[in-house]
């Protein structure tokens, strides 16, 4: 029945449409009467079939749509959680699972490559569909193969990437409404194998590595852990076993377990002498370890001012935590040897439940030149507060094992050194504990450009001693502590506190009496040279007596005392002095490695006796170099310590201590090179030269041969180079000029090259001047002539008319030639007085060019009673080494003030001697080129 489309009304439509409903139900129940059975219509076969129609189509379109939808879900989640490329090969379905096959990780910028062979999610198809990843209830990873290259640009740039992601996702979150807890779900790996790679080669190596993650706990392990790659640096473990338990919102994990069966680590020993060769600084495995950490989990933390006082690393350790090394081995590789130095090593570290922690370990040393030894240890510390109780005790035991946790000491070859020695601490109380023990430290060897040109070998260190530990205030009190060098020893006795922000030191130390041969030869061999050659007769002894408190460092206190009675018997042929008492070749190698030569030495063209230089001069250098030169015997112990007070104020080195004794030293004897070896030598030979002249004649060796400007040695030069005059006529403003330059001539050379002072000079000369009068080193006339002076100091350049001469006014004018003359024959009076023994002239061992046999070698001056000196001036540099000009006159005993003296042109042949002033008052600072 057909009806054609008219224009009807709705009801009229209706009622058609009902009709033709009615037509087709009956139809059909007319084809369906055929299908009774027994009176009775049973379509269940159509149910089911339309049923399985409709699971086989569900099924037919999840199978095509879960693996679209799970893999843009896995390359979403990788981009959008970590910062990741992701892509995924194949995806599968199981029944009531997801797999995922061949999946690749990529870092955004580079340097992260990541493949997992397969990913199993165990979780049905339809949870997956309406509930999405929270509906997976445990991962299964099978075949990691991961590969890290920092080497590659761009790789710390994905790392900075996945931490941000990890830190945003890791802030707290609006509540959902999963029911599931966050790090519930289970993950295995298995057969993971990760290697890191740095820009020297391979670092870290995880072979077999098996691992499983829920919310409690995290454990794993892993058949072969390698750290580097190279023969003389590769450290291998086996067998380790982990556990990490979950911790508090600060600490996501802390360390429950470690284990490992088998290790062996290897050392590298580096020549310390050639520590800056950038290859070597590679090597190091410490540092290239941190390098990595650092660009994985980023730069560390610093703490914060008003951080938490209690966390500590410690907080990583769970209370019950366990860490154990069974069967480690120690192998130290040079390059002439690789050799076991400890093996059998065993080690074990157990939380105990008082909150310390008990370290208990085993080991048996190896020695290639003797008996094997042991070390044993059982302590239980309170690892956060540096307390704790036991003993330590080692045998013959190398110095390579324990070198990297001392502080930065350039040891050399130290699998060849041994220790020896027993330590036990006792807890009085949780904030006290005693200490005593021993240690003694045999065949060491040092090596630096600081400390020489060559290794310093045979060093050897003993020390016996008791005393306490307060945890609290950080503080270690030395009851007794003897500290013996080579046969000599010293007892030390004091306080020493550290903390964050403050220091403080009170030591006393006693040199017994000493045969002075023994106490020489307690300095290594290679530190003296050819000075070893020295020998001496007498004993010697000293008391020093240190105090410093950062927190109020202008009360330091240092007080030194020697007592020396020695004598010298031999002297080697370079510090033989009758060289300098005819005319000889003086040689200075400049730092540009050229050698200045010239004539020096009484009748040479270059030389300018004492009496014939210029008052002012002298007494302008002994004023600014070496206030107390006519005082002391080689060494000032006030200007040392104010050094040691400047340079830690400064927090840096600004100033020596050198007195003009030790710089004659320098410039006769020695290179130029700052060095400890250089510095032990300068100590040795300024005692000899004390013993062996008068302070006038060591006055004008010095004044005679030092530098004042480039290529500019001698003060007979100097005068015709900057003045054009004789070193008899400067004037007071022209000494003052030189006496500054002094400490850095090639730096203050500048003027002379500008032809004038700079208004900043000028007003330092003015004042330099004004102290010398206070101090009775220049009368007024003299004062007013060269402030006078400052305000048109002139230069002459070569090829430039002569200056003209000065008119200084010679009544009162000058300074003190009457006290100068005493003060130079109390000086040679001392030298040359009676005792009850005068020593034999030193023999002179044949070291260089034999000197001339017509000038006889002057004879050792007689041992003063007391002298303030002592090795510890080998640490404190030249006035000459500083970067700013040492005090005037700091720290200088007092005198009597002197009288007027006449002016230049009346000057009688007698030296000048110095006068020691009270107080002076700071120095400018240095004026800037």
């Amino acid at each position: 029945m057909k009806f054609r489309r008219t224009s009807l009304p709705p009801a009229f439509r209706g009622r058609m449409l009902r009709m033709r409903w009615a037509q087709f139900r009956s139809k059909f129940r007319g084809r369906a009467t055929r299908l009774k059975i027994g009176g009775r219509i049973n379509p269940w076969w159509i149910r089911v079939a339309v049923v399985i129609a409709i699971l086989i189509g569900a099924w037919a379109a999840a199978a095509w749509l879960v693996p679209n939808i799970a893999r843009e879900r896995v390359v979403a989640m990788a981009k959008h959680r970590f910062g990741l490329h992701a892509r995924v090969r194949d995806v599968g379905l199981g029944l009531g699972s997801l797999r995922l096959e061949q999946v690749e990780l990529r870092g955004s910028t580079g340097g992260i490559e990541v493949r997992l062979r397969q990913v199993v999610a165990d979780a049905s198809v339809w949870a997956l569909l309406f509930r999405g990843t929270s509906a997976i209830d445990a991962i299964r990873v099978d075949g990691v193969e991961a590969s890290v290259d920092l080497s590659r640009e761009g790789a710390k740039d994905s790392f900075r990437t996945i931490r941000s992601k990890i830190r945003r996702r890791a802030q707290p979150a609006k509540p959902s409404g999963s029911s599931r807890k966050a790090g519930s779900r289970a993950i295995q790996v298995h057969h993971a194998r990760i290697r890191v790679r740095d820009r020297v080669g391979l670092l870290v190596d995880v072979q077999k590595a098996r691992g499983r993650a829920d919310g409690a706990s995290i454990s794993g392990a892993l058949d072969t852990l390698q750290i580097g790659d190279a023969p003389t640096h590769r450290s291998v473990f086996r067998n380790v076993q982990w556990a990490l338990k979950h911790g508090t919102a600060e600490q996501i994990a802390v360390v429950d377990r470690i284990t490992v069966e088998q290790g062996r680590v290897q050392l590298i020993e580096l020549d310390a002498s050639k520590t800056k060769a950038p290859t070597q600084q590679e090597d190091r495995l410490l540092r290239r370890l941190k390098d990595a950490r650092a660009a994985v989990l980023g730069p560390p933390k610093k703490r914060e001012p008003d951080g938490d006082p209690d966390r500590h690393w410690t907080d990583r350790l769970a209370p019950d935590a366990n860490l154990s090394i069974e069967d480690l081995t120690v192998r130290s590789q040079s390059q002439q040897s690789n050799r076991t130095i400890i093996r059998e090593l065993r080690a074990r570290v157990r939380a105990l439940p008082d909150g310390r922690h008990r370290l208990v370990g085993r080991g048996k040393t190896a020695s290639a030149s003797g008996p094997p030894g042991e070390v044993a240890w059982d302590l239980r510390l309170s690892l956060r507060k540096a307390a704790g109780e036991g003993s330590v005790s080692f045998e013959a035991l190398p110095l390579a094992l324990v070198s990297p946790f001392l502080p930065a000491i350039p040891w050399h070859e130290p699998a060849h050194a041994r220790l020896d020695g027993q330590f036990r601490l006792r807890a009085e109380s949780p904030a006290k504990l005693a200490w005593t023990g021993s240690a003694a430290l045999r065949n060491a060897a040092l090596a630096s450009p600081r400390i020489g040109s060559q290794a310093v070998r045979g060093v050897s260190v003993g020390l016996e001693g008791n005393g306490y530990w307060f945890p609290p205030h950080r503080r270690l009190r030395i009851d007794q502590l003897r500290l013996r060098l080579g046969d000599a020893f010293v007892q030390l006795s004091g306080d020493l506190e550290r903390s964050a922000d403050h220091y403080r030191a009170d030591l006393k130390a006693e040199l017994p009496t000493t045969a002075c041969d023994t106490a020489i030869r307690a300095i290594p061999v290679d530190l003296l040279a050819e000075l070893t050659q020295f020998s001496f007769a007498g004993s010697i002894a000293g008391k020093v007596d240190l105090r410093l408190d950062s927190r109020e460092l202008s009360e330091s206190l240092l007080d030194i005392d020697v007592n020396d009675r020695c004598k010298f018997v031999t002297v080697p042929g370079i510090a033989d002095l009758r060289r300098v008492r005819a005319p000889f070749v003086h040689r200075a190698s400049e730092p540009d490695g050229t050698v200045f030569e010239m004539m020096a030495g009484p009748g040479s063209n270059e030389w300018v006796p004492l009496d014939m230089m210029s008052p002012y001069l002298i007494q302008a250098v002994i004023a600014h170099e070496d206030a107390s030169f006519f005082q002391h015997s080689g060494f000032a112990p006030w200007a040392i310590k104010e050094a040691l007070v400047r340079n830690l104020e400064a927090g840096r080195y600004v100033q020596g201590a050198s007195t003009i004794t030790m710089q004659l030293a320098k410039n006769l004897f020695l290179q130029r090179e700052k060095t400890l070896a250089r510095k032990v030598q300068e100590v040795l030979l300024t005692w000899w030269l004390e013993n062996a002249m008068s302070k006038r004649d060591i006055l004008e060796l010095y004044l005679n041969l030092i530098e004042y400007g480039p290529g500019i040695y001698g003060i007979r030069h100097a005068a015709e180079h900057y003045f054009g005059r004789l070193a008899g006529d400067l004037s007071p403003a022209e000494a003052a000029f030189f006496a500054t330059i002094l400490p850095n001539p090639k730096r203050y050379h500048h003027y002379y090259e500008r032809g004038r002072l700079t208004p900043r000079m000028a007003k330092r000369l003015e004042r330099f001047l004004k102290h010398m009068a206070e101090r009775g080193r220049l009368d007024p006339a003299a004062l007013d002539y060269g402030i006078g002076e400052l305000d048109n100091l002139q230069f002459r350049r070569e090829g430039e008319p002569a200056l003209p001469p000065h008119r200084i006014p010679t009544a009162g004018s000058g300074v003190s030639m009457s006290v100068l003359r005493g003060a130079a024959r109390r000086t040679d009076a001392t030298e040359s007085s009676p005792r009850a023994e005068r020593p034999r002239p030193p023999q002179v061992e044949a070291q260089s060019a034999p000197p001339d046999e017509s000038t006889p070698l002057r004879e050792s001056a007689a041992p003063r009673k007391s002298r303030s000196s002592g090795a510890e001036t080998a640490e404190v540099g030249s006035a000459s080494e500083t970067e700013t000009p040492p005090p005037t006159e700091a720290n200088s005993p007092p005198t009597p003030n002197p009288s007027q003296a006449t002016s230049p042109t009346e000057r009688t042949p007698d030296p000048p001697a110095a006068q020691e002033p009270a107080a002076s008052p700071p120095t400018p600072p240095e004026e800037q080129p």
